[in-house]
């Protein structure tokens, strides 16, 4: 799961929780601790975070087959911004057209029980049916395909496949592979960053975080941020960097804490203990952490 934090933090925006709880839109009020349910998804719904830190993209499948597309303020998650509604063939947009300079442009779809690629342009409705994908390559019942990312300039995306160490190098114009990362081999569920403030790209693989060179994906740093119990290993929950990036934050579910990364140095400066098991987390100004329960996804304040 994923967390959004406005500006202002005054506010956090995410999924409910598991299951049914996933279909609604959760909002907390940081000074009052206040939560509340302030959209629902009947078909279920993916977030994706804005490029600006102060939007958020909301993607859900409709009755008829189609899916909409939704540009939310992590201010005011209640209303939409802006809407693009694909009915299979064409999109159709609405709202304040400047919101989608802010936005990721390509997201994935189930289309006729099929994972596809499909990017947020007018000019380009067409499904990608991804056939790599279902090559042959993949354990289609265990490994789905992630986040797609853009490579920031570049006409390429990286796009991630569960439990797999090899997020694909995809070029969606030629629906074409033209490569992969090779990350720590641990067959996590890698999520991408691109810094804002570095020329660096962060990847997760399980219990690994790492850090490499964009456009030649050399890894520079790997660090390995959650031991094993036993045979059993235990993998480490999101990771989340503030607008301003000073700090890069790792929720560790099966430590009950979490920690801060220096992003200059890649080492822990400090670990804060929240109990129970938090997944995904935030840091303020001021230093307070906030994280949610992986099971419960009750708030976690440390």
């Amino acid at each position: 799961m994923e967390l959004f934090l406005s500006p202002d933090e005054k506010r956090l925006v995410g999924p409910a929780g598991w299951g049914e709880d996933y279909n609604w839109l959760w909002s907390y009020t940081i000074a009052t601790g206040v939560e509340e349910r302030v959209a629902h998804f009947p078909n279920g719904v993916r977030l994706r975070a804005g490029l600006d830190g102060e939007r958020f993209l909301a993607v859900e499948e409709l009755d008829d087959g189609g899916h909409r597309c939704t540009i939310r303020a992590i201010s005011e998650p209640a209303s939409p911004l802006a809407s693009a509604l694909h009915d299979g063939q064409r999109w159709q947009f609405q709202g304040d057209e400047s919101a989608w300079a802010y936005t990721p442009r390509y997201v994935t779809v189930r289309s006729a029980d099929r994972t596809c690629l499909l990017h947020l342009d007018p000019d380009d409705p067409a499904l990608d049916p991804l056939d790599w994908y279902y090559g042959g390559s993949y354990d289609l019942g265990y490994q789905g395909v992630l986040t797609p990312t853009e490579v920031p300039g570049s006409p390429l995306i990286i796009i991630p496949v569960q439990r797999d160490s090899r997020p694909v190098i995809y070029d969606p114009a030629a629906r074409t592979v033209v490569g992969y990362l090779t990350l720590a081999d641990r067959g996590g569920n890698p999520s991408v960053f691109f810094r804002r403030e570095a020329d660096e790209v962060w990847v997760d693989d399980y219990d690994t975080l790492l850090r490499l060179r964009p456009q030649t994906w050399e890894v520079l740093d790997s660090l390995r941020l959650q031991g094993p119990t036993g045979a059993a290993r235990q993998f480490i929950g999101t990771f989340w960097f503030p607008s301003d990036e000073r700090v890069c934050v790792v929720a560790r579910p099966f430590s009950g804490d979490v920690v801060l990364l220096d992003p200059s140095s890649f080492e822990v400066i400090r670990t804060v203990r929240t109990r129970q098991q938090p997944l995904d987390a935030v840091v303020l100004h001021d230093g307070a952490v906030i994280a949610r329960d992986w099971q419960s996804r009750r708030v976690l304040r440390g």
